[in-house]
């Protein structure tokens, strides 16, 4: 009787055994695909330099193929992540080597659009030297200009009236720069751009 117990359970054990194997074999595939994803899709030298602002492995990575117009894992170009990153010489550096200013990154932004939100006008002056458009939308469709009007980046926006941006663009919400100058109560500002309207 024994006997046929243990044949009747032999079954069982075995399937419980598969199982365990079954889980581990999944476990190990979901603990261990996506560090193997990540090795084969492994940044490039570019854009590490551009995020860290080291030029010399920027340089190197050029040297060996690589553009000056590499995207992150994100689809970001490395000028819009150095740029992001606040790097001026990662900017010059690329624009020297023939990066392409107004390459769209995720959710639309452009280098410019970046610049003009942190009132970086430094990077926005070698952007704009370098050809970028001062009127080419970003997030929401926004043009730098209002971006910078709404963040009341006063010098960004003079530099953009400089170059020659326009002015009645509108947002999604129908707000033009000097809307959302007036919105802020930045009276400078305000000035600035209604003297600009005038001319």
């Amino acid at each position: 009787m024994g006997e046929i117990i243990m044949r009747g359970n032999r079954p069982n054990a075995i399937l419980r055994a598969h199982k365990y194997i079954l889980l581990i074999c999944l476990f190990s595939w979901a603990v261990l695909m996506p560090a193997l994803s990540l090795a084969q899709y492994k940044e490039s030298g570019m854009i590490k330099g551009a995020r860290s602002g080291n030029i010399g492995t920027m340089e190197r990575s050029y040297i060996e193929g690589t553009s000056p117009n590499e995207r992150s894992f994100d689809g970001d170009p490395a000028i819009l992540i150095g740029t992001e990153a606040g790097h001026v010489d990662v900017v010059r550096y690329l624009i020297f080597r023939g990066a392409r200013v107004d390459d769209r990154g995720t959710h639309q932004r452009t280098a410019l659009t970046v610049a003009a939100a942190y009132g970086n006008v430094e990077i926005m002056e070698h952007l704009l030297d370098a050809g970028a458009d001062p009127d080419r939308t970003g997030t929401r469709k926004e043009v730098p200009i209002i971006i910078a009007a709404r963040a009341g980046h006063l010098e960004a926006v003079k530099l953009l009236i400089k170059k020659g941006a326009y002015l009645d663009d509108t947002d999604l919400t129908g707000r033009t720069a000097l809307d959302w100058a007036r919105q802020g109560r930045n009276p400078r500002l305000i000035q600035l751009l209604e003297n600009a309207e005038q001319q």
